[in-house]
């Protein structure tokens, strides 16, 4: 991660405490698959944190921020993830961000995670790619385009900003023209 993009995300999660920035994360991440044509569906508060589809692909993910070298993986997460396989299909994981200047977003499949602390590591040996490197190439640009609308947003208010933002962004895609 590149050290602006690290201390934005810092002076985010600094001012705006940790619940709110795992969901501005969770926005972002969400432009980020905008941006590289995915539909998105992006719940804040019910069921799988986002949905991204684009042609046949269909992934069905949980986002997590740390600080930490390990992720808090609840038996919510566990059992919304199965229902998406069993009634959707498609391919389900965790995206991770640990806020730190080594580290970028890992998403991971979900196979084989249960419920509790699990480490970072383990998540890295489940890599979803392409996909994750695609997610990492194009973070960096939506966290300098968006991150100082967020950060000067009131405490309490950065997820209604990065909400909007996201709407934005996806109503964007909406109006593009589409050629044949």
């Amino acid at each position: 991660m590149e050290a602006i993009i690290f201390e934005t995300l810092k002076q985010i999660r600094d001012k705006h405490g940790p619940k709110e920035f795992g969901k501005v994360a969770q926005k972002l991440l969400g432009m980020a698959l905008c941006r590289l044509c995915f539909e998105v569906k992006e719940r804040s508060v019910q069921d799988v944190d986002i949905e991204a589809v684009k042609n046949e692909l269909k992934y069905w993910l949980e986002v997590k921020t740390t600080d930490k070298d390990e992720a808090p993986i609840g038996e919510k997460d566990v059992s919304g993830l199965k229902q998406c396989v069993l009634l959707h299909g498609g391919v389900t994981g965790y995206a991770i961000l640990k806020v730190s200047l080594l580290s970028d977003w890992i998403i991971a499949s979900s196979r084989n995670i249960e419920s509790g602390a699990i480490r970072i590591g383990r998540f890295s040996t489940q890599k979803i790619l392409p996909l994750e490197n695609e997610v990492n190439n194009i973070f960096p640009s939506i966290v300098k385009e968006f991150g100082n609308q967020i950060l000067s947003a009131r405490k309490g208010e950065a997820q209604f900003v990065a909400d909007r933002l996201l709407k934005e962004e996806k109503s964007k895609k909406q109006s593009l023209p589409l050629y044949d």
